[in-house]
């Protein structure tokens, strides 16, 4: 039988391992997973983060690569690292949409945005499950890509003018 103190002890160190847990899983949903530069070189590049989820590995790091290229042509990239502050290469306000057919075959599987991207390293990063219940695999995914050529064939196809 349990006396009062022994019952005190258990319903503490029950608190502690499940309080503990249930904070630890809150922080993680809170992580920013917006895309970073980290870094200009001289040649024209930058280097960024980028996230991705997919069903596997190959998916979510595609996704990340994905998500990057178009934050810097949609959305412009901030840093917290340095003082940098990018605009977006496509400032036009619903370019997305308006050219809609253009930017669904420049994303495609095997799409134009990949001549963008130099270099990528991937780490899996802490995974949850969808709604429906199927895994939910992410990237977190460090590239490089090719502003000034990116920018060039923005020109070329007309979806942005100097």
């Amino acid at each position: 039988m349990l006396t009062n103190k022994n019952s005190l002890i258990l319903f503490l160190c029950t608190f502690f391992v499940f309080g503990c847990s249930t904070q630890q899983h809150q922080m993680a949903s809170y992580y920013n997973y917006e895309t970073e530069c980290i870094g200009i070189g001289l040649d024209g590049t930058q280097t960024i983060i980028a996230y991705g989820t997919g069903i596997n590995g190959k998916e979510a790091i595609s996704q990340s690569h994905r998500n990057g290229i178009s934050d810097l042509l949609f959305k412009g990239i901030r840093s917290n690292k340095f003082e940098y502050n990018s605009k977006p290469i496509v400032s036009e306000v619903n370019a997305k949409d308006k050219y809609e057919v253009y930017f669904n075959k420049f994303f495609a599987t095997d799409g134009d945005y990949l001549k963008f991207i130099n270099g990528s390293s991937s780490t899996k990063w802490p995974s949850n499950v969808n709604k429906n219940g199927s895994p939910k695999i992410m990237y977190k995914t460090t590239f490089h890509v090719l502003i000034s050529d990116l920018k060039r064939k923005m020109v070329e196809d007309n979806i942005i003018h100097e």
